[in-house]
């Protein structure tokens, strides 16, 4: 997949467009995942969902949309599970020792990876326009513990100071 130009800022969709970027998306996702960006093309996941050409434009106006669309989908899961109910606090050592035995109790750890960490991996090696959007994927990763770990310290009567 090459870089080109072309608008970041999402489109405003109707329920009826997302219903159909969704399977898009979806295909694009395990497309990328298990082939790799550079054996992906727009054309595959198109197929896959049964859509026209013109309604890919639509709803990806260029070769980076779906990758850029595949990584903002990704960190919302990876931030989403970190921030779900199980994991929304680390404010004791017990929290964060039961994070960590989560994943590696995960029986598909070793096999996949870093769902994150795999797909910058695999973007990084191509000339997609998408650095950005890759270092805020980390950020707000990161921020999740920061977060955390500033609201522990300063529920115990500490600044923290990073």
């Amino acid at each position: 997949m090459e870089a080109t130009t072309g608008t970041r800022v999402p489109r405003k969709l109707t329920d009826k467009d997302q219903a159909t970027r969704v399977p898009v998306l979806e295909h694009a996702a395990v497309l990328i995942y298990t082939k790799g960006v550079h054996a992906t093309n727009n054309e595959q996941p198109r197929r896959a969902a049964g859509i026209s050409g013109s309604q890919l434009n639509h709803y990806f106006p260029t070769k980076e949309s779906p990758v850029l669309a595949v990584i903002a989908r990704q960190v919302d899961r990876v931030l989403a599970f970190h921030r779900g109910e199980r994991f929304a606090s680390f404010d004791e050592l017990d929290a964060f020792r039961e994070w960590a035995d989560f994943y590696v109790g995960y029986e598909h750890a070793y096999q996949e990876g870093c769902s994150l960490g795999s797909l910058v991996s695999e973007i990084n090696t191509t000339d997609l326009d998408v650095h950005d959007e890759l270092v805020s994927a980390f950020d707000r990763w990161r921020d999740v513990f920061r977060d955390q770990k500033s609201r522990t310290l300063s529920d115990q009567g500490f600044r923290c100071l990073s």
